[in-house]
């Protein structure tokens, strides 16, 4: 639950480092936005190893989508907005601690990637 918390705090941190696009000056420092993200994986990350198989599946999802937002950020600012739904909509991740392995509660994968897709096309 420790996790939990702190991947919540560090995901609001992200949000709030990304602030609101289109940027003024100045812009968000990326360097420190990029290390945020890696310790929110690092978390999620955590938390998945402690899930059924097909929710750590999930998880692996969510990390990627994560992954490849921030990486277009190294090649396109505008890409920010779109992490920030990504990151937005993986803080709405709940956990039901209660059973062993741990499952996720309230969220579909499946509707997760068909944001994801319909972001990109954009």
């Amino acid at each position: 639950m420790n996790e939990r918390a702190e991947m919540v705090s560090v995901g609001q941190e992200i949000l709030s480092l990304l602030g609101r696009y289109p940027y003024t000056s100045p812009e968000p420092d990326w360097i420190q936005v990029q290390r945020r993200l890696l310790e929110f994986m690092n978390h999620l990350s955590i938390i998945g190893g402690f899930c059924e198989r097909n929710w750590q599946k999930a998880i692996f999802d969510i990390q990627a989508f994560l992954g490849l937002s921030t990486l277009s950020l190294n090649f396109d600012r505008s890409a920010a907005p779109s992490l920030a739904s990504f990151m937005a909509m993986a803080l709405m991740v709940q956990v039901d601690f209660t059973k062993t392995p741990f499952r996720l509660v309230g969220f579909d994968v499946k509707a997760y990637g068909a944001r994801f897709k319909t972001i990109l096309k954009r």
